[in-house]
């Protein structure tokens, strides 16, 4: 461990180094988290840094203050763009750098979907989809509006690495670096090539994800120190609405609770719920999630910054670094999907102190076994297997993004086909494959030796910025006031819904929208759904499992259940699929499978090692391809894939699926007879 006094010489000449924004950013504390100290020289040196620390360990302003010192000494135009994954974080790290930049001289913007703020303030925080509208649109005859840009910082990059988005702000830093290559040419713009800044909580494989967003030579910058989980007392012993109550009426302490759930339609009925038995303890409980209108979220962030009892009910869409006060406690509705959302779930909480205390709620045995697993696997920073990123349709979205951007909305192949292999992401071959499936099925038009938007896109402009897929579905309004209450709700018929933990009675549809009315208690739940994408079980819960229980990774324990098997692959949902592609060669068919188990007849075992010996990559992706668009669908891959070339679905879904290394995954299996293991395992049935 560095002395004291050494960390605060260390401070000293780092401060020295940062005379103009050193007051701005530090001067409250005097003093520098560990990784503002190992991070902030490289920064102010000009280097490529990822930046990966515990969730309030800093990284923020490691980032910020330096970027801020360096746009100072250039002086104007130079500018930093800051990019965020959601709105809501945006608007948070808003509030939170105001006051900092403009204490040293610097203009703060914010440019969303919902706060249209100009681009030209020095630093501009936005969105991957508003930085490809704003590519698309900020072009002039004096030059593009960004090519100004000498930084870009990208926050959360765990969340982005993974997912289309990631593939997508990918292509974006490319065309960002053609728009600042041109000026360079035409002589209006000279220095440094643009600086890339990553900031990542948790992350599985650092140098990895510092190479396709930073470059090669990129620095990681980095500090241990993972949170101290506190688990609360009645943990694991039933529902949340059945626990949360009873803890409160115990503690005295815990004022801010945060609960996740893991779908919004839970987000609501718990919400529901524990109005109804928290409001005589005076807390007031706010539902927070996607579907959400813009008006209800703000309105419960706004809350648990600013009221002393109050309960936040969310989705995902509060994992990420919202400050909303410090958290006293975090609670687990059911087990996260993965490791890597557990840490982020309970690293909201308690940012200040160190310690998360969690209360881990499990409706049953097999909630209380994957929470227990998730737990034990979060407490020792295992995070498993990173998901394979999707591609293809993020390569369709900026071939139509790019050609729009042209000032003549046309570019030609050639020109699509550069950028593809500049950026890395596709080759030469590929992207003229793809092109001419764009063209035959009226995604693009073929214009004398040019390529234009096509038919499909006429009036759908404000649709080419995003890779994530309008799910579509009808929007909830208060029919006295017509304020937007919730978006994307496929609705079928019923006298009421309950969205954002509010019953409503529906008083008549119009068009796209639902009018709705506070219902009185009495309303009877009508025919509805959210429009959202199912969620696919990645192999993370079964890593978590594997540790928890002691079961290595090549055995896959059996239960003997009547006249089946149930063997326990424990590998998501990817597994599942190359376990029954493996079977089909040899004409079997499962009983059944999910994301941690296959079953099959007894006498069909022997035939299941038989196929995982036998089987090659040619005939794995021959029975791919008779099942394609299903493989698609269970793997999540976008809607928008079905209207591409099969070759590169194939080739696609094949990569998703881990061929053709994961048959060796296969062939090492050890199928294990019942024992005390697969028995404990039975309870996740």
């Amino acid at each position: 461990m560095v002395a004291p006094e050494v960390d605060l010489a260390l401070d000293r000449a780092i401060a020295a180094q940062m005379p103009r924004s050193w007051a701005a950013f530090f001067g409250r504390y005097g003093r520098l988290r560990p990784i503002q100290r190992e991070t902030i020289p490289a920064i102010l040196d000009g280097h490529n840094v990822l930046v990966v620390a515990p969730t309030a360990g800093g990284k923020t302003e490691a980032a910020a203050a330096p970027l801020a010192e360096r746009l100072l000494r250039q002086g104007g135009p130079h500018r930093a763009l800051y990019i965020v994954p959601t709105r809501a974080l945006a608007n948070d790290l808003y509030q939170r750098l105001l006051a900092s930049m403009n204490a040293c001289g610097l203009s703060l913007g914010l440019r969303t979907g919902e706060h249209r703020g100009q681009v030209n303030e020095r630093v501009v925080l936005t969105t991957p989809e508003s930085l490809d509208s704003v590519l698309c649109r900020g072009g002039s005859s004096e030059g593009h509006v960004l090519e100004d840009v000498g930084a870009i910082v990208l926050d959360e990059i765990h969340l982005l690495a993974s997912s289309g988005r990631g593939e997508q702000m990918r292509w974006l830093l490319t065309r960002l670096d053609r728009i600042r290559a041109e000026a360079t040419r035409l002589g209006r713009l000279g220095g440094p090539p643009l600086q890339r800044i990553a900031l990542s909580a948790t992350i599985a494989d650092p140098r990895s994800v510092a190479n396709a967003f930073l470059g090669e030579n990129s620095l990681i910058r980095s500090v241990s120190g993972a949170r101290q989980i506190d688990i609360a007392a009645d943990s694991l012993s039933g529902s949340t609405e059945a626990i949360l109550p009873k803890y409160l009426i115990s503690s005295n302490e815990d004022k801010k609770i945060l609960v996740f759930c893991n779908t919004r339609r839970r987000v609501d009925k718990l919400t529901l719920a524990l109005r109804g038995s928290l409001g005589d303890r005076l807390f007031e409980v706010h539902a927070h999630h996607g579907s959400l209108a813009q008006g209800p979220r703000e309105e419960a962030e706004a809350a648990f910054r600013q009221l002393s009892h109050v309960v936040v009910v969310a989705s995902s869409t509060l994992e990420i670094g919202i400050d909303v006060g410090d958290v006293d406690l975090v609670v687990l509705d059911a087990p996260p999907p993965d490791i890597a959302s557990l840490l982020q779930r309970i690293g909201r909480g308690n940012r200040r102190r160190g310690t998360t205390k969690v209360l881990a709620c499990a409706a049953g045995a097999g909630a209380t076994l994957m929470q227990s697993a998730l737990l034990a696997a979060a407490r020792d920073g295992a995070l498993g297997q990173a998901n394979k990123r999707p591609r293809l349709a993020v390569m369709r979205q900026q071939v139509l993004s790019y050609i729009f951007q042209s000032p003549h909305r046309r570019r030609r192949p050639l020109a699509i086909a550069q950028l593809a292999e500049q950026s890395g992401l596709a080759t030469t071959p590929e992207m003229q494959t793809l092109l001419s499936g764009m063209i035959s099925v009226g995604d693009l038009a073929d214009d004398q030796n040019f390529l234009r938007l096509g038919p499909n896109w006429a009036d759908r402009h404000s649709s080419l910025h995003s890779v994530i897929e309008d799910a579509g579905g009808m929007q909830v309004i208060d029919d006295r006031t017509g304020a937007s209450l919730a978006t994307g709700i496929r609705y079928s018929g019923g006298d009421g819904l309950t969205t954002g933990g509010r019953e409503l009675a529906v008083k008549g549809t119009d068009g796209n929208r639902i009018r709705t009315r506070p219902g009185d208690g009495t309303t009877t739940e009508g025919d509805w759904s959210y429009a959202a994408r199912r969620m696919v079980v990645g192999p993370s819960q079964g890593f978590a499992l594997r540790r928890h229980l002691g079961i290595q990774n090549t055995d896959w324990p059996i239960l003997s259940d009547g006249a089946d098997s149930i063997i326990f692959h424990l590998g998501g949902a990817a597994r599942a699929i190359l376990c029954e592609l493996a079977l089909s060669t040899l004409g079997i068919s499962c009983v059944s499978s999910d994301a941690f188990t296959i079953r099959l007849r007894a006498m069909d075992i022997v035939q299941l090692c038989k196929a995982f010996t036998t089987v090659s990559e040619h005939e794995m992706i021959g029975m791919l391809t008779l099942q394609l668009s299903s493989i698609e669908q269970r793997l999540g891959l976008p809607m928008a894939n079905r209207t591409l070339p099969d070759a590169l679905r194939i080739s696609e879904a094949a990569t998703a699926l881990g061929l053709p290394t994961t048959l060796n995954d296969l062939r090492e299996a050890k199928l294990l007879p019942t024992n005390s293991v697969s028995e404990r395992l039975r309870d996740i049935l």
